[in-house]
């Protein structure tokens, strides 16, 4: 199943109500119980465990022993899950509210967040059935969020953050990963200026297969490049054979390397970019598609710009 959604934290039923909407399957236990369940038995059934803002002081006490060292989330972390983990709620600063020692300062809440990566795919929708989220899609939550994070590990990715601290964070666990946020979703209801962030968590949280070092299968929003209809070719051209001379440069966007630019070359690059948003190569590496020196969101741009008539041989 896609999600463990434990009820309990105030935003919990109206997170599970978008889960429906968006399709996605899960199991909804209460928070308190998991606490003596099997994380392996957890594992075996749920790809992500997506805990929901609104947390109360039994909520923290729940949560904190969930994930420390040998906890029912930190072992499902490990052993290849996702943790979604919102730590916003009522009861004041919480130490060590994520794997790994994270902790939560509750106050000042903020109205808007910086987008510290642009290309992550959080904010893109790339590959995820996502959209691309602006600044705009972060502000006037009254409030966004309801303080910053702090004691980060040294390989976190901060995704958002505000005025104080991150906001936003992602980090590897084990064969697992872990995003973290103090944002105050679900706050005016299903259809509020939040929705499409809550969409883009929720469909890049269970976006793996086997762990979450695999991303899964590409989905997109809208209709790919590929369903465009090209005119038909009457009899195969010679220059349709693969006979390119192998040291030839590689065509910017063509991934896969069968000489043309198409949907498959983007769904790579989505790939590479879930298992790291942005990444430095080669000079010919052919995922640098607008050939700056890294594999970011802009080269799905640019492939995509590459797809049509005469983009191949």
């Amino acid at each position: 199943m896609d999600y463990l959604l434990p009820t309990g934290p105030a935003a919990s039923s109206c997170i599970a109500s978008i889960a429906v909407d968006d399709g996605f399957a899960f199991g909804a236990p209460d928070l308190s119980l998991l606490r003596t369940d099997d994380p392996a038995r957890l594992r075996a059934i749920y790809r992500s465990i997506f805990i929901s803002p609104g947390l109360s002081a039994p909520h923290y006490a729940d949560l904190v022993q969930l994930v420390r060292a040998g906890g029912v989330i930190e072992r499902f972390v490990a052993l290849g899950g996702v943790a979604v983990i919102h730590v916003a709620g009522s009861a004041g600063d919480q130490p060590n509210v994520a794997p790994g020692g994270v902790s939560y300062v509750a106050q000042p809440a903020h109205n808007s967040e910086e987008i510290a990566q642009p290309g992550h795919l959080v904010v893109t929708g790339a590959g995820t059935g996502g959209v691309l989220l602006q600044a705009s899609n972060f502000s006037g939550w009254a409030p966004t969020d309801r303080g910053w994070l702090a004691n980060l590990p040294p390989d976190a990715v901060v995704i958002l953050r505000n005025a104080d601290g991150p906001s936003l964070i992602e980090y590897p666990y084990g064969d697992g990963k872990v995003l973290v946020s103090t944002l105050n979703l679900c706050a005016n209801g299903e259809q509020g200026p939040d929705r499409p962030a809550v969409d883009n968590l929720l469909k890049y949280g269970r976006f793996f297969f086997g762990s979450a070092r695999t991303p899964a299968a590409t989905l997109t929003a809208t209709p790919s490049p590929t369903h465009t209809p090209l005119p038909p070719t009457p009899t195969p051209s010679v220059t349709h054979t693969r006979t390119a001379t192998p040291t030839a440069t590689p065509r910017p966007g063509d991934v896969d390397g069968d000489g043309c630019v198409s949907g498959a070359d983007i769904e790579a690059i989505a790939r590479l970019l879930f298992i790291q948003s942005r990444r430095p190569v080669g000079a010919s590496d052919p995922a640098d598609a607008n050939r700056d020196g890294f594999v970011s969101a802009a080269d799905l741009t640019g492939a995509a710009r590459a797809i049509g008539p005469g983009a191949c041989p």
